[in-house]
């Protein structure tokens, strides 16, 4: 059985808008900020796109309702990339 690992994060040095964002080059602001709350499910042999979809989907929500009262708490610990 494999695992998908599932995390999220945040930049805060990332532009605030699509136009600023375009004004810089080659500077990539996906994926580079610190990591905040992670979790994972595992991908069944039987698994399909629509299946990992709603995996997917549901690990998401419980992850957002897990995070965000630790988030409001300032009980996070970043985790650097």
């Amino acid at each position: 059985m494999q695992v998908c690992k599932v995390s999220f994060g945040i930049n805060l040095k990332s532009p605030k808008r699509w136009e600023d964002a375009k004004k810089v080059n080659e500077r990539s602001y996906v994926d580079d900020g610190d990591i905040l709350y992670t979790s994972e499910i595992p991908i069944e042999q039987d698994d399909t796109n629509t299946t990992l979809f709603n995996k997917l989907s549901d690990l998401s929500l419980n992850m957002l309702l897990e995070f965000l009262p630790k988030l409001f708490n300032d009980d996070i610990n970043p985790i650097k990339q």
